[in-house]
């Protein structure tokens, strides 16, 4: 298959590394994997004619969504790079590692905000995406290209198609930029956590972190949280950010899901469920009273307003949806 793109902007910056480059990167303070302030509320439902639930809400982040936890990683490891390999000797034209990353938005704001004034992050979007939010993105520190995301690329092709071959890809790693916050939201012990599920990286961090967690300190072995991914039935959702044709870099399908489950290590209710539109524009509406979010943002708790009506959720269980947030 030709791979076709679009450049839509490119910003010159130096290919090679060198010490000033790392002393800037290493530059700042220490930085924190858990320094971001994501509140918890408890909300009644009962009004609504649901239940109680827990809203972790991640909107109140620097650009305004759980993103930010993966550019914070990300970023805390440059630093750590540089402040390792400050005045080594490197080979001759050793290539500055450049990120690659497919975006539907989101990502790209908070890895552009992450590596403000340290380097341009390389944006892989679609070529269907709005004019609207291509024109918020090309205001970004960042190298936009366009391409037709239907097709599952690899992670050597997305780095082509962003002039990054000697660089990293992010997409397609099995990155576990989210364990931080999957430890304070499972330490929770919910019976379910409702999330939304787009590229699928948070909720495979989620379980990732079941599975790591083996004496159960955090998961509680014997009546581990059941981890439920909320994503469209309609492809033109108003949920835009989870709606991509492909997700080829998601780690845990149904037959891994099933194993863990009978292993004890997540709930039985763990999987990806879809929504109807209905549910997700009137968990929009009853999020957005409570904290700032989009449509894709509350497609968990449209998950557990679908599961609530139909008699899926014992009034006693814990539950904790995950408001993902609404970019800035």
């Amino acid at each position: 298959m030709a791979l076709e793109r679009i450049v839509v902007k490119e910003t010159p910056f130096q290919e090679h590394l060198d010490d000033k480059l790392l002393q800037n990167w290493a530059q700042g303070q220490e930085i924190q994997l858990d320094s971001l302030n994501s509140p918890l509320m408890e909300v009644d439902l009962s009004p609504h004619g649901y239940g109680k639930v827990i809203i972790q809400d991640e909107s109140t982040n620097p650009t305004g969504t759980i993103k930010d936890h993966m550019a914070l990683a990300i970023r805390r490891w440059y630093r750590i790079f540089a402040q390792t390999n400050i005045k080594k000797e490197y080979k001759p034209n050793t290539k500055v590692p450049r990120i690659s990353i497919l975006t539907a938005g989101n990502a790209g704001k908070a890895l552009a905000h992450a590596f403000k004034d340290i380097m341009p992050i390389k944006l892989l979007v679609d070529k269907e995406i709005s004019p609207a939010l291509l024109r918020e993105l090309c205001q970004l520190d960042a190298d936009i290209y366009q391409a037709d995301l239907s097709q599952p690329l690899t992670s050597e092709q997305i780095k082509k198609l962003t002039n990054n071959q000697c660089g990293i890809e992010l997409t397609g790693r099995h990155s576990r930029f989210y364990l931080t916050h999957a430890s304070m939201i499972l330490g929770l012990k919910p019976a379910r956590l409702y999330v939304p599920y787009g590229s699928g990286q948070i909720f495979d961090n989620y379980l990732d972190f079941q599975v790591m967690d083996e004496e159960g300190t955090v998961t509680q072995r014997k009546q581990p949280a059941s981890i439920c991914g909320a994503e469209p039935e309609q492809q033109n959702s108003i949920a835009d950010k989870l709606t991509a044709n492909c997700k080829p870099f998601a780690v845990y399908g149904p037959q891994k899901i099933q194993e863990l489950q009978k292993q004890k290590v997540t709930g039985d209710f763990t999987g990806v469920y879809r929504v109807n539109e209905e549910n997700i524009l009137s968990a929009w509406q009853k999020m957005n009273e409570l904290c700032p979010a989009e449509p894709s943002g509350a497609a968990g708790l449209a998950l557990y307003m679908q599961h609530y009506d139909q008699g899926l959720i014992h009034p006693t269980e814990k539950i904790v949806v995950v408001n993902t947030g609404k970019g800035k």
